[in-house]
């Protein structure tokens, strides 16, 4: 007989050749019976075929012969692994591991045991181990990225069966495995690529058909989705999650029945399933079957505790089911389990706005669209909520945003139907609704409005049928009935209109409106005291409805109780100011009352009934300028000049809208112009002064305040401005002194108070700054201006967590009118927030940040232009910034301090490890500090004090203090070459002084802790032009002010011992100018330049 090889039975056992491999191992026992090698081999043949007792005998057989090797133990082990007596495999493992504790084949098989029970952070490690004992093992990599796609971390899932795919490029299952992670990322194109290759390799496969099928679903081509699902079950026919994905796909084409018989065989086969009860339950609740419904749910939810979907569906259920409560419940659980989910935040807006709270329902669904903004569903709802709000255009606009998405939804265009009809635009109305039932002929609600739009056009007849066929469809539909008992009133067919309205308020009691119906129905028929019950009940359950309470003023009139009537009125125009109706109900009751002087409501009806009176639109611009409406306040001004223009109180008048409005030249010309006609007017003096103190002339502006003053010696305004003017002008002394005189005159002034601790700030009385902020607060507690302020003393005293409530207070109350205040404390709470850590909380301020950005550009501007531009730098740079700020590790104690301006920011939370051990990076910022303000002879008394104050407390705790200040002394619009400009004195002297200065007085203030200090350069300036190839005279003038301030600055560190961090030689190019490899935006610098500046420092 011919002599076995034993590399034959290898190579026979490698390649899957078991029966060749069986025969190769019984010739060469007849030779060589008590060599463990055949006897190895034949188990491992065996137990790939199955034959698991005869293997498991073969391989104890081999291991008696030889029991120093792990592979025989392995294999036993495997035997009991493929037998899932895991406990027995786990032993067997051990055991290998005992022989040869990196033996890797066990040690990725105990990490594939524990993943299988369930416990993903022991599997990692045991498959990582493996992974990095033997790193050309392919499976082993793929193993581990299954676990990575298991735990959420779908980058190194991605990474380790790229990983093994390119240690075997035909494996069909690594190439599924990525299909799967890409699809989970949400790049589904990839994730069809890989599973078609998948499939090309192993065509056989039915998980990979269930895949494919799954992705073409995500995909939106159902019908390739049915396709590969049904090949799924065609090779597998007993797969339950295949039967499950089956009832998707057809609940997704609108199949429900056979939905139902997939979903119901995919539960018969895995009765315990959670997804596929969960799946269940949106069956029939698409069928209509709530109780069906529900119970499945829950059903899913007693298997899976936290599934945050079920949860969800679970919401929309009981939304469905009209219990409210539980709905929001349960969706703020699924959001508790899964806050990022678009759908869940849509769904959570939806019951909000059911609830009637639609602050909230606009913000949810603001949220959902943030993460998803393609969703159509999304922006209809909005558009809905919007409705309800009364912002009509963007109600419109969200609409059409939702119908431009998906063109053929019936819902959206019957929701553009109501905001049309809303708007006036009835024929469009119209147009949307009869699309709408066209696409969806049997929608109650749809006919129902259909006959509200009829209505409105005078065709009540068409009404009419719209409404009782809407009514056929639903019967008890309380909008439906009240409808229909106002399209009888207005057919005069009065009893029929009063029986579906007791209809509707039987099945709705607490409906408001259709109290107030009852009530105009009960009037005509002439019941007032019925009329009188159900109105007052409407107002009960809506107190601010204008339309209920001028019915209710119509129905005391009727009752000849004018004074109730009169305040029934006034009440309906302080709702709603503009309502025709509601005026001319309020005339017919002055006039019974023979009371024609009230304020607006006489002026409107003096100027109806004598169009061209100055005077009375002289002083209805001064109304108008008091509610705020300065549009109205100008056109009646100047209507006033037109019919009257010498008139000098209304050209001052003039003036002061035109400041208000931010046009400060106008409001020079009308003051002007009020002089030259009354030149000794002191209010017009004042308003001068004013006015050149706004234009930054504040020569000028103390002549006008002084000229007022000598004319009106008492008037604590004028006082009061001239302080403003000596502060502006750097006289703190006088300016204290003015502000005081002010108080004097007029102890109880908020502004005065306010102004006054302004100045005590500036001369570094902090103490007094905050006294007399909250004595401002204390005289006028809404006064967003002075709670900004007050945070501004907070800030620099560094106590921010009293800044950050000032400046919410602030920004609160600022929201209504959208001035600059706003925006400013908005940006200052999102800079302290991420000083604290509070990362998301300063997420969620910035969006609002920005949202007032954008709304404050459609209103007058009070700001200057230089409090816009930071504002919108900060915010810019926030945007960027914070999504690069990683969550603080709570096991991270130690700490490092960066104290600065803007730049500080840039390494918020970031984690350097120096010898051997973490530490976090905690900013602290000094806003609009210059390396000039931190010297001996500064006259920033409140940027000493803001530096002081972060140093002066547990400086010994950390480990190194960053001082990144210097940037904007170096800018081309300030600081030091703008100084320059104005002196002529020489950059390089200048910058040298500078840097030289800085480093001595913080040096010094900083002495006991000098060897922990790290003094950053200046990055590489910008270009000006960044497209231009010549370099302009100020970047050439910047350059030099940056070289210098970093040269001198590192010499002095370099003098002193002190560590320098080369921040400009990281970012230049080969013209000094920045490469922006490491910058976050055009100033700032990028998180990820930080290990670089530490390995230059060699911190680590």
């Amino acid at each position: 007989m011919e002599a076995v090889d034993p590399n034959s039975i290898r190579e026979y056992s490698t390649s899957g050749r078991h029966q060749e491999c069986l025969k190769a191992c019984q010739q060469l026992l007849q030779s060589e019976p008590a060599s463990p090698l055949p006897w190895k081999y034949a188990g491992k043949s065996l137990l790939s075929l199955g034959q698991f007792e005869k293997a498991q005998q073969c391989l104890a057989k081999a291991h008696q012969i030889d029991n120093q090797d792990p592979e025989v133990v392995k294999d036993i082990g495997n035997i009991f692994n493929a037998l899932k007596n895991d406990a027995e495999a786990i032993r067997l493992y051990k055991v290998a591991l005992s022989i040869d504790q990196n033996y890797a084949p066990a040690i990725n098989n105990l990490g594939l045991i524990a993943k299988r029970q369930g416990d993903l952070f022991a599997a990692q490690q045991l498959v990582k181990r493996a992974c990095d004992l033997d790193q050309s093992f392919a499976p082993y990599h793929m193993n581990l990225g299954i676990i990575y796609k298991d735990l959420g971390n779908l980058d190194q899932a991605f990474a380790y069966t790229l990983k093994s795919i390119e240690l075997k490029a035909d494996n069909p299952d690594a190439h599924l495995n990525l299909g799967g992670i890409y699809k989970d990322l949400g790049n589904l194109d990839q994730a069809l690529a890989s599973t078609l290759k998948s499939l090309e390799l192993n065509s056989y496969n039915p998980t990979a058909h269930m895949n494919l099928g799954s992705i073409y679903k995500d995909l939106g081509n159902l019908d390739q989705a049915l396709a590969s699902t049904l090949k799924s079950l065609e090779l597998n026919p007993d797969n339950p999650d295949a039967h499950m994905n089956l009832g998707t796909i057809y609940k997704d084409i609108g199949s429900l029945d056979k939905a139902l018989a997939s979903t119901l065989q995919s539960l018969e086969l895995k009765p315990n399933n959670p997804t596929a009860y969960m799946n269940l339950g949106g069956i029939y609740k698409d069928l209509g079957n709530l109780d069906q419904a529900l119970a499945s749910t829950l059903q899913s939810l007693e298997l899976k505790p936290n599934n945050p979907t079920a949860h969800m569906n679970l919401g929309g259920i009981y939304k469905d089911l009209g219990n409210l409560d539980q709905a929001l419940a349960s969706t703020l659980k699924s959001l508790e389990l899964k806050p990022d989910n678009p759908d869940v935040h849509m769904n959570l807006g939806s019951i909000y706005k059911d609830l009637g709270n639609l602050d909230q329902a606009l913000a949810s669904t603001l949220q959902s669209l943030e993460l998803k903004p393609d969703n159509p569903d999304a922006h209809m709802n909005l558009g809905s909520i919007y409705k309800d709000l009364g912002n009509l255009d963007q109600a419109l606009a969200s609409t059409l945003q939702s119908l431009e998405l998906k063109p053929d939804n019936p819902d959206a265009h019957m929701n553009l139907g109501s905001i049309c009809k809303d708007l006036g635009n009835l024929d469009q109305a119209l147009a949307s609704t009869l699309k709408s039932l066209q696409l969806k002929p049997n929608n109650p609600t749809a006919h129902m409005n259909l006959g509200g739009i009829y209505k409105d056009l005078g065709n009540l007849d068409q009404a009419l049928a719209s409404t009782l066929k809407s009514l056929e469809l639903k019967p008890d539909n309380p909008i439906a009935q009240m409808n229909l008992g106002g399209i009888y009133k207005d057919l005069d067919n009065l009893d029929q209109a009063l029986a579906p309205t007791l209809k509707s308020l039987e099945l709705k009691p607490n409906n408001p409106t259709a109290h107030m119906n009852l009530g105009s129905i009960y009037k005509d028929l002439g019941n007032l005291d019925q009329a009188l019950a159900s109105t007052l009940k409407s107002l009960e359950l809506k107190p601010d409805n204008p339309d209920a309470h001028m019915n209710l003023g119509s129905i005391y009139k009727d009752l000849s109780n004018l004074d109730q009537a009169l305040a029934s009125t006034l009440q309906s125009l302080e709702l709603k100011p503009d309502n025709p109706d509601a005026h001319m109900n309020l005339g017919s009751i002055y006039k019974d009352l023979g009371n024609l002087d009230q304020a607006l409501a006489s002026t409107l009806q003096s100027l109806e009934l004598k169009p061209n009176n100055p005077t009375a639109h002289m002083n209805l611009g001064g109304i108008y300028k008091d509610l705020g409406n300065l549009d109205q306040a100008l056109a009646s001004t100047l209507k006033s000049l037109e019919l009257k223009p010498d008139n000098p109180d209304v050209h001052m008048n003039l003036g002061s809208i035109y400041k208000d409005l931010g046009n400060l030249d106008q409001a020079l010309a009308s003051t002007l112009k009020s002089l030259e006609l009354k030149p000794d007017n002191p209010d017009t003096h004042m308003n001068l002064g004013s006015i050149y103190k706004d234009l930054g002339n504040l020569d000028q502006a103390l002549a006008s305040t002084l000229k007022s003053l000598e004319l009106k010696p008492d008037n604590p305004d004028a006082h009061m401005n001239l302080g403003s003017v000596y502060k502006n002008l750097g006289n703190l002394d006088q300016a204290l002194a003015s502000t005081v005189k002010s108080l004097e005159l007029k102890p109880d002034n908020p502004d005065t108070h306010l102004n006054l601790g302004s100045i005590y700030k500036d001369l570094g009385n902090l103490d007094q700054a905050v006294a007399s902020t909250l004595k401002s607060i204390e005289l006028k507690p809404d006064n967003p201006t002075a709670h900004m302020h007050l945070g501004m003393t907070y800030e620099v005293l560094n106590k921010l967590d009293l800044a950050l409530c000032s400046y919410t207070n602030s920004a609160n109350y600022n929201k209504e009118f959208f001035e600059e205040d706003c925006l400013t404390s908005l940006v200052s709470s999102a800079l302290i927030l991420l000083q604290l850590n509070k990362i998301d909380c300063a997420k969620t301020t910035l969006r609002e940040a920005i949202a007032q950005a954008k709304q404050k550009r459609n209103y007058p501007k009070k700001s200057s232009l230089t409090n816009e531009i930071h504002n919108s730098g900060f915010i810019s740079y926030l945007e960027k910034l914070i999504p690069e700020v990683p969550a603080l590790d709570n096991h991270i104690k130690s700490q490092i301090l960066h104290l600065g301006e803007s730049h500080c920011l840039a390494f918020t939370n970031q984690k350097i490890k120096i010898e051997g051990k973490d530490f976090a990076i905690k900013p602290s910022l000094i806003k609009g500090a210059k390396a000039f303000h931190l010297t001996e002879n500064s006259k920033s008394l409140s940027h000493i004090i803001s530096f002081t104050k972060r140093v002066e407390a547990n400086i010994e705790m950390y480990k190194y203090i960053f001082l990144s200040f210097g940037e904007i002394d170096c800018r081309a619009d300030e600081g030091i070459v703008t100084y320059c400009k104005k002196t002529e004195k020489k950059i390089e002297h200048v910058a040298m002084i500078t840097a030289d200065s800085y480093f001595e007085w913080t040096a010094n203030v900083l002495s006991k802790c000098i060897k922990k200090l790290v003094y950053f350069g200046v990055p590489a300036p910008q270009k000006i032009d960044p497209h231009s190839r010549s370099i302009a005279l100020d970047d050439k003038r910047r350059l030099r002010a940056i070289r210098t301030f970093n040269d001198s600055l590192m010499k002095k560190c370099a003098e002193s011992g002190i560590l320098f961090a080369d921040i400009f030689t990281i970012t230049k190019d080969e013209d000094g100018f920045n490469n922006n490899e490491w910058m976050i935006d055009r100033i700032h610098l990028h998180p990820k330049v930080l290990p670089v500046i530490v390995e230059k420092l060699k911190l680590s």
